[in-house]
C-alpha cells in the first residue's frame, strides 16, 4: 500500500487519469454526465474500503496487537484514500479540513510503529 502510494506520488497518476478519463468520456459523448460519473467514483472508493476495512476487522480480531496496529495504520490511509477521491472528484470541499491532511502520515507512521514493535518483541537473542 505504502509503495502504491508513493508511485501514485511521483507519478501523479491521478492527473494522468482525470485527463485520459475525460477525453473518453467527451469523445463518448457523455461529458453533460461528469457530476454523476464523479459521485459514483467517490462512492465506489468509500465502498471498496469499508468492505476492506469490515473485513480486515472480522479477519483480525483474533491476531496479535502489532497485526491490528498495523491495520489501524492501512484503515487510516483507506480513510486518506477516501477523502482525497472526495476531494478531486470535487464532491466537497468541506473534507479539506488540516486533519484530512494528516491522516497519511499518521496513517504510515502507526504502521511503522507497528511493525517496530513486532520486530523489537520477536528479536531472537544470538547464542554466544
Amino acid at each position: 500500500m505504502t509503495l502504491l502510494l508513493g508511485l501514485n506520488k511521483q507519478l501523479d497518476l491521478q492527473l494522468l487519469l482525470t485527463r485520459v478519463g475525460k477525453r473518453l468520456v467527451y469523445g463518448l459523448g457523455l461529458y453533460d454526465f461528469r457530476w454523476a460519473f464523479r459521485i459514483g467514483v467517490f462512492f465506489l472508493t468509500l465502498v471498496v474500503g469499508g468492505v476492506a476495512v469490515l473485513y480486515g476487522v472480522r479477519t483480525l480480531r483474533h491476531a496479535s496487537s502489532h497485526l491490528r496496529w498495523a491495520f489501524m495504520g492501512l484503515a487510516i490511509v483507506l480513510l486518506y484514500i477516501t477523502i482525497r477521491a472526495a476531494l478531486f472528484q470535487h464532491v466537497s470541499s468541506r473534507l479539506a479540513g488540516p486533519l484530512s491532511l494528516q491522516l497519511e502520515p499518521l496513517g504510515l507512521a502507526v504502521t511503522t510503529l507497528a511493525a517496530w514493535l513486532f520486530v523489537r518483541t520477536h528479536r531472537r537473542t544470538r547464542p554466544a
